[in-house]
């Protein structure tokens, strides 16, 4: 690989393991991630989460996103919402004295989802 490639396009290091959509997988595992932010907006992490959740689906497994009221909804992701806050409606990244209120909301939902 040429190192004139950003880190990203890289391979992997050789030591680890690299799981494909052929590697055997025992069962069907049910995956509940936790996103504590209004997911689906078009930035860093977000894109993130929406590569983890759609590698972990090729893989066969059964992924939920649990997130803020605010976002947008992707096809093909399955995504849990806590209730409607009227009043919060950031999407931009950054501190916010909301979010004690809106983690306990999240957490709230993750445990009614799992």
């Amino acid at each position: 690989m040429p190192e004139s490639l950003p880190l990203n396009f890289r391979s992997p290091a050789p030591e680890l393991p690299v799981p494909s959509p052929e590697s055997p997988v025992p069962r069907m595992l049910r995956i509940l991630m936790l996103a504590p932010t209004p997911f689906f907006a078009d930035r860093g992490c977000h894109v993130r989460i929406l590569e983890e959740a759609r590698i972990l689906a090729a893989l066969g497994q059964r992924v939920e996103i649990v997130t803020y009221h605010i976002g947008r909804d992707l096809p093909g992701i399955i995504t849990r919402r806590i209730p409607a806050i009227p009043w919060y409606r950031k999407l931009e990244a950054g501190p916010s004295w909301h979010k004690p209120y809106l983690d306990i909301l999240l957490f709230c939902k993750a445990l009614s989802v799992a």
